[in-house]
């Protein structure tokens, strides 16, 4: 619905210029942080992109530093092809014919934002007023900044995120001031409606197996384990949030004037999900990694007026366990869910995580009764027969990679 009245004004738009002989409709994907591209596992189902077959629609991918700063060729690049500028304009500009929909992710979404800016107003080179765009999608968007960045840059903790290796040169940008006050202008100029979905689902990660972090932790209010729900909601104070919606789920879908409390049409899509961050079809939620493929799918759905598959990828972690020592005492391996439908299908599966952040795979506890077998066991080792997922134990399991042991809490 919102892709028909969208493509209505669109056409009438674009109906005075003349558009080139390769007009089409396209999907551009801009990835975030620690990513070159809009990449996939070893299996290609992670992160995946939009199903266009039978429509006219064409999905378009870029590579660029997802690490660089803001200001950056990777952004700003009038040249570059791979540049966010540069797809824009070329594939959503005035006098192309084309029209496009922007599915950003993460520190994406100020990319694009800070590229429509530079591009309405003429900066690295001529103004144009982006007819085609249509609209954009954000998943778990960062361009209202993050607790976490501060804490990668900070004075007193960035060493630690140095010694982690979770520190990269683009968190100097995503703190909450840097977002919204050094990067202030890009907010206001989007100039179409800017959809934001995310989830309520914490990230957590076990350090030498010895203690876990959750990003939750650290973060003001509802997050996604990375970002917190004032970035990705669109709101225009850092102040914590608890719902995706400044009202209601209705005043997000009123198009016939901004969200009060937000930036200027940053809207919640409560199309498809509910200002408590979950799915309206199942209640399924997502964390930051998961997000992206939901976005997918509502796009998908936006282009076929209809229905779409979603891959329900989780990559949190259950908080307050302790390392697996015994029966009653075990902390839970990573664990994925594939929800193959907007309902409540779902099968368990294995699938490689982000940077930094484990794969899930099944687990259970307890003396396998042989010492070369893991029997789908997995877990620290305490010794005995026990299966051993620890890099350093010297009893692993003969079928310790069939098992993919070395995925569980590492």
């Amino acid at each position: 619905m919102r892709l028909a009245v969208a493509l209505v004004f669109a056409l009438s738009a674009t109906a005075v210029a003349a558009p080139a002989a390769d007009a089409a409709n396209y999907i551009l994907h801009f990835q975030g942080r620690s990513q070159s591209g809009w990449k996939t596992d070893a299996n290609g189902a992670r992160m995946t992109l939009a199903n266009t077959s039978g429509t006219t629609w064409i999905n378009k991918t870029f590579t660029f530093n997802g690490n660089a700063r803001i200001v950056s060729t990777e952004t700003d690049s009038t040249t570059n092809t791979n540049s966010v500028n540069y797809a824009i304009r070329t594939f959503c500009g005035t006098g192309t014919g084309n029209t496009c929909i922007i599915h950003a992710y993460s520190t994406g979404c100020a990319r694009a934002k800070k590229a429509i800016d530079n591009i309405r107003n003429g900066v690295g080179g001529s103004a144009n007023t982006l007819s085609g765009l249509l609209y954009l999608e954000g998943s778990g968007c960062a361009d209202g900044g993050t607790d976490l960045a501060e804490i990668s840059t900070g004075k007193w903790t960035g060493w630690l995120a140095k010694l982690l290796g979770q520190q990269e040169a683009v968190d100097k940008d995503l703190t909450r001031s840097s977002m919204r006050t050094t990067f202030s202008y890009i907010h206001d100029q989007v100039g179409v409606n800017f959809w934001r979905v995310d989830g309520y689902l914490d990230v957590c990660k076990k350090l030498a197996g010895l203690f876990k972090i959750c990003g939750g932790s650290y973060i003001a209010g509802t997050d996604d384990g990375v970002v917190p729900w004032a970035s990705s909601g669109g709101y225009s104070a850092s102040t914590s949030r608890t719902s995706m919606c400044s009202v209601s789920s209705a005043d997000e879908k009123d198009t016939s004037k901004n969200v009060s409390n937000k930036y200027p049409k940053h809207r919640t899509d409560t199309y498809y999900i509910s200002c408590g961050g979950a799915s309206l079809a199942d209640g399924a939620s997502w964390d930051h990694f998961g997000v992206p493929d939901v976005v997918e799918a509502i796009v998908e759905a936006d282009i076929r007026d209809g229905s779409a598959l979603y891959a329900h990828w989780t990559w949190s972690d259950a908080s307050g366990e302790a390392v697996c020592t015994s029966s009653t005492n075990c902390d839970n391996a990573f664990f994925n869910t594939n929800n193959n439908d907007f309902g409540t299908k779902y099968a368990d599966g294995y699938a490689t995580g982000a940077s930094n952040v484990d794969a899930y795979t099944s687990q259970t506890y307890g003396t396998t009764g042989s010492t070369t077998s893991c029997a789908g066991r997995c877990g620290t080792n305490p010794g005995g027969s026990y299966c051993s997922c620890s890099a350093s134990s010297s009893t692993k399991c003969g079928d310790y990679t069939a098992q993919k042991c070395a995925y569980v809490n590492q």
